[in-house]
């Protein structure tokens, strides 16, 4: 298959349908071709603007000064999508723990 050869997303898009296809082979080799290119993916952020400061979070990100409590928020939201019923579609994500609780996070910035 041809890819844009610089552009990250592409690369990605077909390392996790491989992956989550169970050809782990394949996967890597795209992951590696990235590697070899030189082409990384930059995380994904999002921002917000409170009484006109801007503050920026990296996902998984634990540098902000608040982190604590906003990780306890987010545990909140977490727990209450969960009783109102929110059941995340996991069908073509990663299977593990860690990529579910991001997802979750993920989620909730979008809210």
């Amino acid at each position: 298959m041809k890819l844009k050869p610089q552009h990250p997303g592409y690369h990605v898009l077909l390392s996790n349908i491989y992956k989550d296809a169970s050809r782990e082979n394949e996967a890597a080799q795209v992951r590696a071709e990235m590697k070899d290119r030189g082409v990384f993916k930059f995380p994904g952020c999002s921002w917000i603007e409170i009484c006109g400061e801007f503050h920026n979070f990296m996902r998984a990100d634990k540098s902000h000064k608040k982190c604590t409590n906003i990780y306890s928020t987010l545990d909140g939201l977490t727990e209450q999508l969960m009783v109102e019923g929110y059941v995340p579609n996991l069908e073509f994500k990663a299977s593990s723990v860690r990529e579910y609780c991001l997802n979750l996070y993920e989620f909730q910035n979008l809210t």
